[in-house]
């Protein structure tokens, strides 16, 4: 797959990115990608530009997304960058892009991953080699949990 490119997101094509993730993933909320996706967009253009978008000439074939959010490491509030969304066109897969896609992904630091899929969870595990293991009940809980209380932080920050 020699003609696949791997950009970063950037606001110019957000709504192919938008269109893609919505024919790909036809079981979530078109609410849900909009809003994932809308907070991409309203981030620096640093924090944009971890996201990361195959395309083979205009067409976009993958990607995987990044929202950034802070957490308490060694007693210091730090950035993180949470990754998700990491999907292939199925028309494509097998071809070797959902491991660019990690490749690119792999040179940020700060990274964190939640509910991998197993095919996630096989390519990621040949890339990383200090990859932490967690309970997925216990991250997941922590997880929706920050993400509850952000929302309502911002919602009442609006009011």
């Amino acid at each position: 797959m020699n003609n696949v490119k791997i950009i970063s997101y950037t606001p110019n094509i957000h709504n192919l990115l938008l269109q893609f993730m919505i024919e790909q993933y036809p079981y979530r909320s078109k609410e849900y990608i909009s809003w994932w996706l809308h907070n991409i967009k309203s981030y620096d253009c640093d924090t944009q530009q971890k996201t990361k978008v195959a395309v083979i000439g205009d067409v976009i074939v993958g990607c995987t997304t990044f929202n950034e959010c802070c957490a308490y490491v060694d007693g210091s509030k730090t950035k993180l960058y949470y990754e998700a969304n990491t999907i292939v066109c199925p028309n494509f897969r097998g071809c070797g892009i959902g491991k660019l896609l990690y490749n690119e992904i792999s040179k940020e630091e700060y990274r964190c991953t939640i509910g991998m899929t197993k095919a996630a969870y096989t390519i990621e595990s040949r890339l990383f080699k200090d990859k932490l293991e967690l309970n997925p009940i216990r991250v997941y809980i922590t997880a929706n949990w920050y993400f509850l209380r952000t929302f309502i932080t911002r919602k009442s920050m609006e009011k």
